[in-house]
């Protein structure tokens, strides 16, 4: 049943990366089936199954060879392994959707459709009301704003993100997930020698990660 849940897991991760990347190049959903964006050759089917097709052609296109690279495969097989082991939850399985989606939107340009956040982030508050820490939300979002607004250090469109991660993990998990992003903020930004970073993808890979070995860290 395990090998059946990830591959429905990573059938479902392929659709949103395809959706993301679909609304990154302003292509109509209504338009053809998958295809090459380099040649524009419809693709076939089994040009399209998650982690295997980009296995087996090595991360080209079967038909002019343009390399995407594997990176499509990394993100199918880690996401679908965290879906189906660690985000069975169905609160912290669609939170991950959700930040799967806008983390490719913002790691191709920048920005992201964060407002999506905004209904999930309303009914997660209303659903863990009498968990949280209301205080240390209201620092926080007060905290973010600040940074958005007055600081330019952070985008408006990162508030609704870190507010979802902070409503949904316990303060010590928010602690390491932020503490977790900042260094490999850091770590990236020396590699890439970027001023301006990807904020969402790199909050994410904290998420997973804290969410992964929260009983080791916490």
């Amino acid at each position: 049943m395990i090998i059946f849940y990830f591959i429905i897991n990573a059938t479902i991760v392929s659709t949103i990366m395809c959706l993301a990347d679909r609304i990154n190049h302003h292509i109509p959903l209504s338009k053809q089936r998958s295809f090459c964006f380099n040649c524009q050759h419809q693709l076939k089917w089994f040009d399209t199954l998650p982690i295997v097709s980009a296995l087996l052609t090595l991360g080209k296109c079967r038909y002019c060879h343009y390399s995407f690279g594997l990176y499509y495969a990394i993100i199918e097989g880690s996401v679908a392994f965290w879906l189906t082991h660690v985000g069975t939850h169905p609160h912290l399985y669609i939170t991950m959707l959700l930040l799967l989606f806008l983390s490719i939107e913002d790691q191709f340009n920048h920005t992201a459709h964060t407002w999506i956040l905004y209904p999930w982030l309303g009914y997660l508050t209303l659903r863990y009301f009498n968990h949280l820490n209301l205080w240390l939300i209201l620092f926080l979002g007060l905290l973010l704003i600040y940074l958005a607004l007055f600081r330019r250090s952070l985008g408006s469109g990162d508030i609704p993100v870190i507010l979802v991660i902070a409503v949904i993990s316990n303060t010590e998990q928010l602690i390491w997930i932020l503490l977790l992003s900042s260094i490999i903020a850091i770590i990236y930004s020396k590699a890439k020698a970027k001023h301006v970073l990807p904020f969402i993808p790199i909050v994410t890979l904290g998420f997973s990660l804290v969410t992964t070995y929260v009983d080791a860290i916490t």
